[in-house]
């Protein structure tokens, strides 16, 4: 879950901090993990069909959302 573009507390945003989290996916699916995105992110489209693919993630307006779309990804 998240509420935006990948960064970190020491400004490691951006480019990096996409890549990086990229990278850290593709490492969780070579051990045979599925990560999924849940987010709150209006400008989600913009980066995470890059990170996640165009099925890997979900957009939600308001967290009462949330047990429903959750469901819809299992």
């Amino acid at each position: 879950m998240t509420d935006g573009k990948p960064n970190d507390l020491d400004r490691y945003e951006g480019r990096h901090g996409i890549e990086d989290t990229r990278k850290a996916i593709q490492e969780a699916r070579s051990m045979g993990l599925v990560p999924f995105c849940i987010t709150i992110d209006e400008q989600a489209n913009q980066y995470l069909p890059y990170l996640f693919g165009r099925q890997g993630y979900t957009f939600i307006h308001r967290a009462t959302q949330l047990p429903k779309n959750f469901r819809n990804c299992i």
